[in-house]
């Protein structure tokens, strides 16, 4: 390839939604900055309000966008849905394919079999089997993620997702990387009095309560019924105590005493969280499995302490030695509520923080999404960068 060619990524994603349009919709920003060239194939039927801001501003920097219009399970859409990437790569003649969660991936690197020869990232944003007892369906989706990890270089945003797909989906170390997730750092800050003060305000909650925060849709990898049931608990000791929970679904099988429901705040959805952050005083994740969740990192830009199940992605928060993260087992009712309790117990000591200074240097889109700009150089095999991949597989954030 000529030297003075502009680098040309497709970003390919499905869902248009959640933690995976985060993670692009920051990487998109970051690599226009960098003057590369991006095209973009998404859906729309799994999908949010961010969603047409990203491909209006793809189209406003000149470049193609494709709409999908696929789900998350296998479909005879699909074919179509290939058939239209499929043109599109062979009209866009991009350096790399950057393929966003296992449906994309599948449509991306079914490419292979129709020739297409283009060098194939992938970020499967958390492994189906992770957290998973054996069963039909985790061997069912652990043999598609097999497949997939054979082809291209996948990214993984954990120690633990790295693991799992060297252990237990045989990808090779050197087809491998690990780049946490970033986030934008100026959007994300402590707040002060009165921006907590006003953000409560708004949402309807006291001023004075003590508040538990949490953004995770109702599904079994989330297991919000987990944090729901040790709420319960922790509010019939601390009348202070409120729940404020931003996620999609019904909580089925949980009674409360109506002391305890008219203290819990419930939001389906919010486009802009930060000021979900600047309301609340800590933020929990009780969930099954993770790859790396971008609301804990948004959680620690903002300075908020942690109270997290110690399970797959979730642990990589848990050795960075910060100074407020209390834990519990993942699925343990009883200890995770002993875990809020403690941090509530902890408040008054008003000890500092390193929160919001481990998020900068870590999870910042220079350390993230540089790394991730280093892989594309070294696979597309054209100059702006003098960084290539390392034996071991690749730039890697830590």
């Amino acid at each position: 390839m000529e030297s003075c060619q502009k680098l040309h990524v497709l970003q390919i994603l499905e869902p248009g939604k959640d933690g995976v349009l985060r993670h692009v919709e920051g990487l998109c920003d970051y690599l226009l900055s960098q003057d590369v060239k991006l095209s973009l194939a998404y859906s729309d039927v799994r999908a949010s309000d961010r969603l047409l801001p990203l491909v209006r501003k793809i189209e406003d920097s000149g470049s193609r966008t494709l709409n999908l219009r696929t789900g998350n399970v296998p479909q005879l859409r699909d074919i179509r849905a290939f058939l239209r990437l499929l043109r599109l790569c062979r009209n866009e003649l991009p350096h790399i394919l950057h393929c966003h969660s296992s449906k994309a991936g599948a449509l991306t690197k079914g490419l292979r079999l129709a020739g297409v020869r283009t060098p194939i990232v992938y970020t499967p944003n958390a492994y189906f089997g992770m957290g998973k007892r054996p069963g039909p369906a985790v061997a069912f989706f652990n043999g598609i993620e097999h497949l997939l990890g054979q082809c291209g270089h996948t990214i993984n945003v954990s120690s633990d997702e790295a693991r799992f797909a060297r252990d237990k989906l045989g990808v090779s170390a050197c087809q491998q990387s690990m780049i946490y997730n970033a986030i934008d750092m100026q959007r994300y800050t402590a707040p002060s009095e009165a921006e907590r003060v006003n953000a409560r305000k708004v949402f309807g909650i006291p001023r004075d309560a003590v508040v538990v925060g949490c953004i995770a849709r109702v599904s079994p990898q989330k297991n919000v019924d987990l944090l729901y049931r040790a709420i319960a608990k922790a509010m019939s000791k601390r009348k202070d105590l409120w729940l404020f929970h931003v996620g999609e679904g019904d909580i089925a099988g949980v009674a409360f005493e109506p002391n305890v429901a008219e203290r819990i705040c419930r939001l389906s959805y919010l486009s802009d969280t930060s000021t979900f952050f600047h309301a609340i005083d800590t933020f929990a994740m009780s969930s099954r499995y993770e790859g790396l969740s971008i609301a804990v990192i948004e959680a620690l830009a903002s300075d908020c302490p942690l109270i997290l199940t110690d399970v797959p992605g979730n642990r990589e928060f848990l050795a960075l030695g910060l100074t407020h993260v209390w834990s519990a087992p993942g699925g343990d009712v009883e200890k995770f509520t002993t875990a809020l309790l403690e941090w509530v117990a902890d408040r008054p000591a008003r000890r500092h923080s390193n929160h919001r200074t481990i998020a900068e240097s870590t999870f910042g889109y220079e350390a993230c999404y540089g790394a991730v700009l280093k892989i594309y150089y070294s696979l597309a095999h054209i100059s702006g960068s003098s960084h290539t991949l390392s034996a071991s597989g690749g730039p890697t954030a830590k």
